[in-house]
This record gives structure tokens, sequence and C-alpha cells, in this order.
């Protein structure tokens, strides 16, 4: 997926994007999946991470009311 496409998959709370990839918001410091009920981002705070990992993951926290901690997707795709 392209980045427009992500941000569309966010701005559409795009079910069928679920753990496919994470968006990160950098003013609030939390991750969460494309259908998350919180507050649209943003765009020019948000980041995407195809593939999340505790290895790769600058600092973000997941957003409590969807992604249990601990969660991290694995299924890789390319920006």
């Amino acid at each position: 997926m392209r980045e427009d496409e992500y941000w569309q998959a966010v701005v559409d709370r795009d079910s069928q994007s679920d753990r496919t990839f994470v968006y990160a918001v950098r003013s609030t410091g939390i991750y969460c999946l494309p259908p998350c009920p919180s507050r649209q981002p943003r765009r020019e705070n948000a980041l995407f991470f195809p593939n999340l990992t505790k290895q790769n993951n600058p600092g973000f926290l997941p957003a409590s009311a969807v992604i249990p901690i601990g969660f991290y997707p694995t299924n890789p795709t390319s920006i």
C-alpha cells in the first residue's frame, strides 16, 4: 500500500485493513489499528507502520481501547 492508501483506510476506519498495518500519532504517542474509534488525527501527525515490532517501535504505546497490550501486527507489507 502507498501512504495515501494507508491514510484513506484510517479516514474510512476500514475494517478490511484491520491488523495489516498500524498508524501512530506523533502528538499523542499512541498507535492504533485502522478501524480504531478514536478521534481522527491530523494527517501531518500520522505515521504508518506495516510491521511494528518491539524491536523497531520508536516509543509509541498501543491504544488501550483497541489494542491489547503487547499486540504487534505480523503481516508485513511494504510502504
